[in-house]
């Protein structure tokens, strides 16, 4: 499950109703949309705890943010581990 939020917070879907008119958004919220199986869960936030603790991504957790800010939150550590573990060679 932590490499599928590392992967949704790499290229996220965005919700079509969420504009860009300077609402904000939780990480949480957007994890959710992308992981239907988190909805009920619970476990979002401590997903993108860990993740964050272990420098895979850069985001000031339990903030929102306008949509715009959901890009580039995989930090270059995250984006190395994505490419090792999807690599489909050998």
């Amino acid at each position: 499950m932590h490499l599928r939020t590392l992967k949704v917070l790499q290229a996220p879907t965005i919700p079509p109703e969420w504009n860009d008119d300077g609402e904000m958004y939780s990480f949480t919220e957007l994890i959710k949309y992308n992981i239907p199986e988190l909805r009920e869960s619970g476990i979002s936030e401590q997903l993108l705890a860990d993740l964050n603790a272990r420098g895979l991504i850069g985001i000031a957790l339990n903030t929102s943010v306008p949509t715009r800010d959901f890009t580039r939150r995989v930090t270059s550590i995250g984006e190395s581990l994505i490419r090792l573990v999807t690599d489909q060679r050998g």
